[in-house]
């Protein structure tokens, strides 16, 4: 007997599956997403639906394809827009003196939008450095104020026939030494 070599069964492309979830859609779906920042009640009146039924339907289309990061989604939007001057470039070389203006604008607006999207995340980014370092700083902080009543409160229980107040005498000390050490390290950080 003769064995059969089996094709490999191929899986469809990723694009070809959003093209066959496209086509799925119905006119309702269509009119959901294009207007989903509406408000239900619009939304409701827009697609003939009940509210409950416009939102329960825009929320399972939304899920569907809410598989990716915060972070992913914008690097795939990036790579999308990428794309989409790539193209405008490839038409920019075929385009008569009468075209070229606009086709060069396309590219130009891509360009503009993936740099503000850059400049957004860079932004959000050294704000939260800055919010972590902050929240950090109030937590070592914090910290350093429990261990020293703690210091003064053994201090306390082990020496209580000492004629000064210990507890006092290590605040006042604390609030001396910490605006010092503050200057201190904040001098080496710029060095």
């Amino acid at each position: 007997m003769a064995s059969k070599e089996l094709a490999p069964r191929t899986q469809p492309s990723a694009a070809e599956l959003r093209e066959e979830e496209r086509k799925k859609r119905t006119n309702i779906d269509r009119i959901l997403l294009t207007n989903a920042r509406l408000a239900p009640q619009e939304l409701a009146e827009r697609t003939g639906l009940s509210v409950e039924a416009a939102m329960s339907r825009l929320y399972e289309l939304l899920r569907a394809r809410d598989h990716l990061s915060e972070r992913q989604e914008e690097r795939l939007l990036i790579i999308e827009m990428g794309d989409l001057i790539d193209e405008v470039k490839d038409r920019m070389s075929g385009a008569n003196d009468e075209n070229f203006a606009d086709i060069a604008n396309v590219a130009l607006r891509g360009y503009e939008a993936i740099s503000k999207r850059l400049d957004a995340r860079r932004k959000i980014t050294e704000a939260d450095i800055g919010e972590i370092t902050r929240a950090q700083g109030e937590m070592f902080l914090a910290v350093m104020i429990e261990a020293v009543g703690m210091v003064a409160t053994r201090l306390e229980e082990y020496h209580p026939d000492l004629d000064f107040d210990i507890r006092g005498e290590i605040e006042e000390g604390f609030a001396i030494a910490i605006p010092e050490a503050r200057a201190a390290v904040s001098k080496r950080v710029r060095e």
